[in-house]
């Protein structure tokens, strides 16, 4: 089962910051390369700040192993991106579940359109978004999908 709860700045953990200083798990994000923990923090004080982004830790079996971020950029669109850090988790549906869980939760808030950036290379996350019938339109260096 998937269970979303808010980020808070006392949620911050040891692995957490290994996780985001990680070179495989960050390598196609736009997550800075030796983040530190004032870095961390004010990414989550600016989320939580802003009424148009939601920031959520994924929980699998009551585990933390990665985080879904919405963002709307008007009153029917939103982004969404997630990252599962914990690498013992990858691979088992996880991410594919908790995308579905979060466009669930923004279509109760009439949000009916959805875009995600992913870098082109980044095939795990291409294929969470594609199992949530996410179609790609052309870019550059990303696959922007929309739902």
């Amino acid at each position: 089962m998937i269970v979303f709860k808010k980020f808070y700045k006392s949620n911050i953990t040891k692995r957490y910051i290994r996780w985001l200083n990680d070179p495989e798990i960050i390598k196609y994000t736009t997550i800075k390369k030796k983040t530190n923990l004032i870095q961390i923090k004010k990414y989550i004080d600016n989320c939580n700040k802003d009424k148009k982004i939601q920031l959520y830790r994924i929980f699998y079996k009551k585990i933390h192993v990665g985080n879904i971020r919405s963002q709307l950029l008007n009153k029917n669109t939103s982004t969404i991106g997630i990252i599962i850090g914990y690498k013992k988790f990858q691979g088992r549906g996880i991410g594919t579940k908790a995308l579905k869980k979060i466009i669930n939760n923004l279509r109760k808030n009439k949000i009916n359109q959805f875009i995600a950036l992913i870098h082109n290379k980044n095939i795990p996350s291409i294929k969470i978004f594609k199992h949530n019938n996410f179609k790609k339109t052309k870019k550059k260096f990303t696959y922007k999908l929309v739902f």
